[in-house]
């Protein structure tokens, strides 16, 4: 199972997906903006970020500062999101649909 970290500003949606993850087996974190995130990293340097909607601070800057990071496992952290990578994030994208089978599907 996995290290999960949820990031979203809409506090109903994140607890949505923290719960479903959770069903899931996975241990889960949530953040609803760039700097709580950030404060997550630090701390339990998740093994996967799920960005499930719009963020205070924006995406792309979670994205820059996990790549400017000078722990080589917090730069390396994979991003899930539901961006259409209009920012050049480096991860996966999804349709919000599909957030659920990215979360299932981290248990295979």
């Amino acid at each position: 199972m996995a290290n999960l970290l949820i990031v979203d500003s809409n506090g109903r949606r994140r607890v949505h997906y923290e719960a479903l993850a959770q069903r899931a087996g996975h241990k889960s974190y949530s953040a609803g903006s760039v700097e709580e995130a950030m404060r997550y990293v630090d701390i339990y340097v998740p093994d996967v970020i799920l960005v499930t909607g719009a963020i205070q601070g924006g995406e792309s800057s979670l994205s820059e500062r996990l790549r400017a990071s000078e722990r080589s496992s917090v730069a390396a952290i994979p991003l899930i999101t539901t961006d259409s990578g209009r920012y050049g994030m480096r991860g996966i994208h999804l349709r919000r649909g599909n957030i659920f089978a990215a979360i299932d599907g981290l248990a295979a």
